[in-house]
């Protein structure tokens, strides 16, 4: 819902906001999904069949509209989907390329099956349910040396309070103790970051800035070792976070995009990469163990969240400086979703 009674102001999205309808969601990894393959596919709370034939990718509302059997069970002849249930053939576009037995005269025009935008870019397949307002959000970088691909998670979460998460800092020394907060991010030195620079536009923010290396650099770099952070979002739930040594070149990407599945569950698709200067020091194992950890403790607190949306504009929530990057990002998703359509 948008809003809610007593609070006029307010705009809250969830999982299945039906202005998300009209925005690229990613679904698989486009590796994942082969030459003749069909998969089931749950977003916004709808089932979607996708599959890749000698015509393509398509996307098909999982319903057949003969007797209602999930095309997701299909199976793909030539350019076509075949329904698992009486073997009516549906092309990329839902048109109706066959049924068994019926008689010449039929009107094949009457019998489609829905489709739906896909698209493949990035190393990812995307989903639009409706006509969208832009292109995939694609925040990867050109210059990836090494990737390190975690899982696909699925977790009780609301996308959208996981992106804000993201875009979150002071939650470092708490969330993450264990992995990398504990030791070097005290509560104080979060606080000390200087002042960074947030660039708002329509359907995104890039927020840049540095703060003294928490690693320990050569005596010769001495108190001039920076670390340079670059957070950038992209609507409605795509962001990354590039951490670049001001004194070597070697930097880190990591990138963060989002399924909403259902009301109540979300699917991660997680990665890490490194270009050439900062490839030459990475144990991919040790990189993937780590970024796991990390994951997993920001889903504990988010799975732990009673409330499955998140409050856009009109909160009482209590905020402060530290807060200044997810707050934009709740202007910009809150403007793209509910004031440009």
């Amino acid at each position: 819902m948008a809003s809610r009674p007593g609070d006029r102001d307010a705009l809250h999205v969830g999982n299945g906001h039906p202005a998300l309808r009209a925005w690229w969601h990613p679904v698989a990894h486009a590796d994942e999904l082969s030459d003749g393959q069909v998969v089931g596919v749950q977003l916004l709370g709808e089932f979607f069949a996708v599959f890749r034939s000698a015509n393509g990718l398509g996307a098909l509302v999982d319903r057949c509209p003969h007797r209602r059997a999930s095309l997701s069970r299909g199976t793909i002849v030539g350019e076509s989907l075949q329904c698992a249930y009486h073997g009516w053939r549906f092309g990329a576009d839902g048109s109706c390329q066959g049924v068994p037995g019926a008689s010449s005269t039929l009107d094949l025009a009457r019998l489609s099956a829905t489709p739906i935008g896909i698209r493949e870019e990035a190393g990812l397949v995307w989903l639009a349910v409706e006509e969208p307002a832009s292109s995939p959000p694609i925040l990867a970088g050109s210059d990836t040396s090494v990737e390190v691909r975690l899982p696909i998670y699925r977790t009780r979460a609301n996308a959208a309070a996981m992106i804000e998460n993201f875009l979150d800092v002071a939650h470092f020394p708490f969330v993450h103790a264990e992995s990398f907060g504990g030791s070097k991010l005290s509560a104080e030195r979060i606080a000390s970051v200087g002042d960074y620079e947030i660039q708002r536009n329509a359907h995104s923010l890039v927020a840049t800035g540095s703060h003294a290396c928490t690693d320990e650099c050569p005596p010769q770099i001495g108190s001039d070792c920076r670390q340079i952070f670059t957070y950038r979002y992209q609507v409605p739930f795509a962001a990354s976070v590039s951490l670049e040594h001001s004194a070597t070149g070697a930097r880190s990407t990591s990138l963060l995009l989002l399924q909403p599945e259902s009301g109540e569950y979300i699917r991660v698709f997680y990665s890490v990469a490194f270009n050439q200067i900062a490839a030459s020091a990475v144990d991919i194992e040790e990189v993937r163990k780590f970024e796991e950890q990390i994951m997993h403790e920001d889903m504990t607190v988010q799975e732990a969240i009673r409330e499955p949306e998140l409050c856009l504009r009109g909160t009482n929530e209590a905020s402060t400086r530290l807060d200044r990057l997810t707050l934009t990002f709740r202007k910009v998703l809150a403007t793209a979703l509910f004031e440009e359509r």
